[in-house]
């Protein structure tokens, strides 16, 4: 069951991977202090990075809740 999360883990660190090298190619930029993690329905302890215009890693924040969309709606890991 966890390579099954481990699999998903690589494939989204991949997928930020793929969206900075898209970024870089169109001259786009995105905030990255604004981007978040957020677990659902799993423990395992995996972290994301994506880099940075200068080259630098930055890791990205895991969040237990957060307000979707700017609307009052709180989600949380659990789905709640």
């Amino acid at each position: 069951m966890w390579n099954i999360y481990e699999s998903d883990s690589q494939e989204m660190q991949e997928d930020l991977d793929r969206l900075r090298e898209w970024n870089n190619t169109w001259l786009l930029d995105f905030s990255i202090d604004k981007c978040i993690v957020r677990h659902v329905r799993h423990k395992l302890a995996t972290s994301y990075f994506i880099s940075r215009t200068d080259g630098t890693l930055c890791r990205l924040a895991e969040v237990g809740e957060e307000k979707y969309l700017g609307v009052g709606l709180i989600l949380t890991k659990d789905l709640k």
